[in-house]
């Protein structure tokens, strides 16, 4: 309520001063616009990229056994897409019931 107090009681000349004034607003020892603009965009890339790294499959990532595919009714074999829209292929080797990449 100071604050508002303070504005209706100020002068145009006073206004324009503190409208500027980091000092006023207890930004003084903070950041400034471009740094914090800055800071804001390089935490924005950085969370990006975390997120495309996590995603991202692991090379020789294999599916865990215990996953279920599909039989395929042209030749039985059960086929499952690994990570899922991938377009990496495995096929259930019937002898260690392990999946095999498919090539």
């Amino acid at each position: 309520m100071t604050l508002f107090e303070d504005l209706q009681t100020m002068d145009s000349s006073q206004i324009s001063g503190i409208a500027n004034s980091e000092a006023y607003f207890g930004l003084a020892d903070t950041a400034n616009v471009e740094e914090r603009t800055e800071l804001l965009e390089q935490e924005l890339a950085m969370r990006a990229n975390e997120n495309i790294v996590e995603s991202a499959p692991v090379a020789g990532m294999h599916p865990d056994a215990s996953l279920t595919g599909k039989i395929s009714p042209e030749d039985g074999h059960e086929y499952l897409e690994y990570p899922s829209q991938s377009g990496v292929w495995h096929l259930r080797n019937q002898t260690t019931n392990q999946w095999d990449k498919w090539e």
